[in-house]
Formats: structure tokens, C-alpha cells, sequence
């Protein structure tokens, strides 16, 4: 399933904010990779029940996600 993300919305922090409103509803793995072919690319060895995979428009976006993600971690309930 491709990103529910419109382009213009496209920045790391509504990417991360999107990633974290679904994982307190769902505790489903999220996997960013650089693009559609990249996530083909997992999806032959994994499984979308397990996770889901996340498609972004290339490796500068998943960097900048990373590093955000990196300096605001996930709090423990």
C-alpha cells in the first residue's frame, strides 16, 4: 500500500507524527525505505501483516525522518 501521505505533506515531521499516531493505534513495525521499488523490494521477504512498509521519496527524506525519530524517541507506556 503506497503512502496515505499527499506530496505537499511530505516532510519529516508529518511523516514521523503520521508513523507515531499509527503505532499507538497499532503496534505494527513501520519499515521506511526510499521509494516503490524498495518497498517491493522487502515485501518479497516480508510480510504486511507483520509490518508495514512505508515508501518515501528518496534517501534524504528517510535520513531526515531517522535523525528527528533520533533526537525525539518513543516514550515506553
Amino acid at each position: 500500500m503506497p503512502s496515505t501521505l499527499l506530496a505537499s505533506q511530505r516532510n519529516p515531521v508529518r511523516i514521523l507524527n503520521q508513523a507515531r499516531m499509527r503505532h499507538s493505534q497499532s503496534r505494527k513495525l513501520k519499515l521506511l525505505v526510499e521509494g516503490l521499488s524498495d518497498r517491493k523490494f522487502f515485501l518479497n521477504w516480508l510480510r504486511e501483516e507483520q509490518l508495514r512498509v512505508e515508501p518515501l521519496q528518496g534517501r534524504q527524506q528517510v535520513e531526515a525522518v531517522w535523525r528527528l525519530a533520533c533526537k525525539q524517541p518513543i516514550q515506553p507506556r
